[in-house]
């Protein structure tokens, strides 16, 4: 009678085990599908709240005239650069830097280089890109070894290519260069363009204004505002007719 009776409970504990085992419903698979579609909502509509909060973040034109004009941002004038050095991808110096050539917007396209540590003579353009150009110590730092650049050396350009579609200055072209508003008013006179700290990017000009209540005051402009025209062979420069009015305003609060 004892066996018969662990019998039983010996299968109704088995019956008990492996009949859940084999009754799952897969009749689920629609509801995570559902599920599936609500967090994919829910995590782009956090992307698109983290984007408006990072473009909120984002400085005003206002904020870098603040900022540029209170030394609070690193800004390099071009003769902190022009004569620098021009090291190799292992930190020798190699050359030195002769000018600097900007695309419009304030992004550098290349420099022209000297090579006469190299015993290398003339000049070369060294386009950003190809020549893997860095900002380092007092000028800039190539991504090849010197004997690298004496083989290629013959087949460098002499001289920034005029980029298709685009515009490219020298940096020593925005020295002592009127400025007029898009208006046409005259507004001031540019005296240099500021580097950003890492010498890839022009961040301001640094003008003199004369316009309206403000004169003689000199005044770094975060570059954003600033363009230039190319009109029979020469320059010209403008900055944007609601931005000078700001600068103005700006200008008038400095003593």
């Amino acid at each position: 009678m004892k066996h018969l009776l662990l019998a039983a409970a010996s299968l109704c504990l088995v019956s008990f085990l492996s009949g859940p085992a084999f009754s799952v419903s897969y009749t689920a698979t629609p509801q995570e599908s559902d599920s599936d579609v609500v967090n994919e909502e829910a995590a782009e509509q956090q992307e698109s709240s983290e984007e408006t909060l990072e473009e909120n973040k984002a400085e005003t034109f206002e904020d870098k005239l603040i900022e540029f004009n209170a030394g609070n941002v690193v800004l390099l004038e071009s003769r902190e650069i022009l004569r620098g050095r021009i090291y190799d991808t292992d930190g020798v110096a190699i050359g030195e830097v002769k000018d600097v050539y900007l695309s419009e917007g304030g992004d550098i396209s290349g420099i022209i280089g000297v090579f006469g540590r190299l015993s290398l003579s003339g000049d070369v353009f060294l386009k950003k890109q190809d020549l893997k150009l860095k900002g380092y110590e007092s000028g800039y730092k190539l991504g090849f070894v010197g004997d690298e650049i004496k083989r290629v050396f013959s087949d460098l350009p002499k001289k920034a290519p005029e980029p298709a579609g685009g515009k490219v200055l020298s940096s020593k072209q925005f020295a002592e260069k009127a400025l007029r508003t898009t208006q046409g008013d005259d507004f001031g006179e540019i005296i240099d363009v500021m580097f950003s700290e890492d010498k890839l990017h022009v961040d301001a000009a640094l003008v003199k204004v004369n316009f309206g209540p403000v004169r003689n005051k000199t005044i770094a402009i975060p570059f954003e505002a600033v363009s230039f025209d190319i009109k029979r062979g020469r320059p010209f420069y403008s900055i944007n007719s609601k931005m000078a009015a700001k600068v103005l305003e700006f200008s008038e609060t400095q003593k």
